[in-house]
């Protein structure tokens, strides 16, 4: 019995950091996205002022 909680404990650990590690990736992939984003709308606006800042 110990040894099955025993097991069940390590895999809501194991979970738990999964979780954590996909939201912090989702959360760096979304930041890049924005500054990708952002670079491609600021090429737009110069390329389409016929000037680059």
């Amino acid at each position: 019995m110990q040894r099955f909680v025993e097991k069940q404990n390590i895999a809501r650990s194991e979970r738990l950091l999964f979780e954590q590690f996909c939201e912090k990736s989702h959360v760096i992939i979304r930041e890049r996205l924005l500054v990708s984003k952002r670079r491609l709308l600021l090429d737009l606006g110069q390329q389409m002022r016929g000037r680059r800042w």
